[in-house]
This record gives structure tokens, C-alpha cells and sequence, in this order.
């Protein structure tokens, strides 16, 4: 009753439970932003190629997955449009939030809230680097759920989010 990916992960983790190790839960981070992100219908015409498609880009984990997904769909289908080249960033986005133990990141207005989960967000050493190199574009609250609110403008939301993980990331001395 479940995909085969799926399978292969519960497999893993009941192997890993059974050895006596922890089993930690991955984060599955959601992003909501402003943005146009899909797949036009008549840039890839038939469902099915779509599908996979998109199925390619919502397995994206790295950087170098972006360059090998972007250049073959511009490799099939032709000059890639925004709203796809955005989906791709997206998921890339999400793949970050999820390795830095992000849950949430959505748009209000001109800012974006990233939530840790409560495990994650006590980097204090990390975040406040990250504030420095921000300034007051960005500002961290450890109340509660920690989070962290970046200001953004109008058409640089994902490479402004994407810069701010990517920091992280680099911080934190998480590689790809």
C-alpha cells in the first residue's frame, strides 16, 4: 500500500530500531511562498511527463540536483520557464529547511518566517552570525518555537531565502 521509496525507508528505520539504534524523525520542512511554481500544461504536454517531472524535482537534495534537473528538462522540453525554474528552487529550499531542522517557511507580506523545530532552533553562535551578516533585514525570536524573519524584496524572495540557508548551511559545516 506504500511507494517503494517509502517501503525502503520504513525498512531502514525498523532495521535501525532493531539494532538498538535511534531512529531520529526527519524533518519535513513546508514552504510557502509567493511565487509562481508549477509546470505549465503546455510546456510539457501529457500528464505522465509531468508527473515524473515533477516527481525529479521533489526529489532534489543538493545543489548539483538542481543544475541535472534543470538542464534536462531544458535538454527535453526546451527553454525552461520561471514558474518551473521556481519550482526547482522551491524544492531545493525545502530539501535545506529539512537538513537545517526547519519546519516552516511562509511569506507574510515582505518577510519570510523560517521555524526551527524545537530541537534545532538553540544554535545561538550560528544564528547570531547570520544576524550580523543580515543586519536588520533579519531577527531572531527563541521564544516558544524558535524562529527567524527575514525581510525581502518583491522579486528577490527565493534567492534571498536561498542565500540565508545556503549561509546556514555553510555555518553549520553541512555540505551538500
Amino acid at each position: 500500500a506504500v511507494g517503494y521509496d517509502m517501503y525502503c525507508k520504513l525498512l531502514g528505520e525498523a532495521v535501525r530500531e532493531v539494532k538498538g539504534e535511534q531512529v531520529k524523525e526527519e524533518i519535513q520542512t513546508t514552504v510557502s511562498l509567493s511565487v509562481d511554481a508549477y509546470i505549465p500544461d503546455n510546456y510539457i504536454k501529457g500528464e505522465n511527463y509531468r508527473i515524473e517531472i515533477y516527481k525529479r524535482i521533489a526529489g532534489i537534495v543538493n545543489q548539483q540536483d538542481c543544475y541535472d534537473v534543470y538542464e534536462e528538462i531544458e535538454d527535453r522540453y526546451g527553454e525552461v520557464p520561471l514558474s518551473v525554474s521556481n519550482l526547482i528552487d522551491i524544492s531545493y529550499i525545502r530539501s535545506m529547511g529539512a537538513v537545517l531542522g526547519i519546519t516552516d517557511i511562509t511569506q507574510k507580506d515582505d518577510k519570510v518566517v523560517l521555524v526551527f523545530d524545537k530541537e534545532y532552533g538553540n544554535d545561538f553562535e550560528n544564528i547570531g552570525k547570520l544576524c550580523e551578516k543580515f543586519g536588520r533585514a533579519l531577527m531572531y525570536s527563541p521564544v516558544n518555537k524558535p524562529y527567524l524573519t527575514l525581510k525581502v524584496k518583491k522579486n528577490e524572495i527565493l534567492s534571498n531565502v536561498k542565500s540565508l540557508l545556503q549561509l546556514y548551511k555553510d555555518l553549520k559545516k553541512i555540505e551538500d
